[in-house]
């Protein structure tokens, strides 16, 4: 019988996903991290051994830049972690030019929009083991969703791509994944939720954007950043409060029950995004 509750957190080697990875490790929880570099990976979860003083934080070596590698990774998590209590979709990158990975998509669609659909959808072995099974989605702040803009036929490919923009249409296409898969493993009583986790300055959000403007608009934003050190709460609270047990499909300010804004509940676009889904990941 499974004694401790397991974690997974995609891209737990820095900034929010380690803060959260060392909060679930205080409170118990087996963590596993993934990182796309071992030496990172390995330094990463020996720092997490040494703040929570728990022992079983483990990191597991994967890419989430192209289909095939997220199935990769998903067969490793599945070797690694057959009963999944919580996973956290973390990983997220913000792309200061337009880059076009394998598959023919723009990579911070295929990060921070399609690999938690993809991460998900592959792991519903082992999250339907658990007795509450939960996958929440790190999105963005609801003002930034209300003015993001997310074309089906364009912007999965990068046809309209745009420093800024792209990053803020990228999270309104993984919103509406969120909401689409929610609605697929109702039956199988997993839950899927999304929340914005609050401003932090981190190594991605702080990085250079290559524009005077945008870097300006950044600065601004991060003068209402918090301290890395709270990082961690919101996820916890959403993967563990006993009165979310059953709520799928919804949107959270931090640990604020919110709503999601029209761009991303609009059922026909929705549809659209399902049905390019058959064209990505058929076999």
């Amino acid at each position: 019988m499974q004694s401790k509750k397991t974690v997974v957190i995609t891209g737990g080697t820095s900034g929010i996903g380690k803060q959260t990875a060392i909060t679930f490790a205080q409170n118990g929880f087996t963590v596993f991290i993934t990182s796309r570099n071992t030496d990172i990976g390995k330094a990463a979860a020996e720092e997490i051994i040494s703040i929570s003083g728990n022992q079983d934080v483990y990191y597991i070596l994967g890419n989430l830049s192209s289909i095939q590698e997220c199935k990769d990774l998903i067969k490793k998590i599945e070797t690694n972690v057959p009963v999944l209590d919580v996973l956290i979709n973390n990983a997220g990158i913000t792309t200061i030019e337009k880059e076009i990975n394998t598959d023919g998509l723009e990579k911070s669609f295929m990060v921070n929009a399609l690999a938690p659909y993809l991460i998900t959808k592959g792991l519903v072995s082992s999250l339907a083991k658990s007795h509450n099974p939960r996958a929440l989605n790190v999105s963005t702040g609801i003002s930034f969703l209300k003015m993001a803009k997310f074309d089906v036929q364009k912007s999965p490919f990068g046809l309209d791509y745009s420093k800024g923009a792209t990053y803020a249409g990228s999270k309104l296409g993984g919103a509406m994944l969120a909401l689409n898969l929610a609605d697929e493993l109702k039956a199988k009583h997993i839950t899927v939720n999304s929340f914005s986790p609050g401003v932090y300055k981190t190594k991605n959000s702080m990085q250079d954007m290559g524009s005077f403007f945008l870097n300006l608009v950044r600065n601004l934003i991060m003068r209402k950043s918090m301290s890395l050190d709270i990082a961690g709460e919101a996820p916890y609270f959403l993967a563990t409060n006993q009165e979310l047990k059953d709520i799928t499909g919804s949107y959270f300010d931090m640990q604020k029950k919110s709503t999601f804004p029209s761009n991303v509940t609009n059922f026909k676009k929705r549809e659209e995004l399902k049905m390019k889904l058959f064209e990505w990941c058929r076999d």
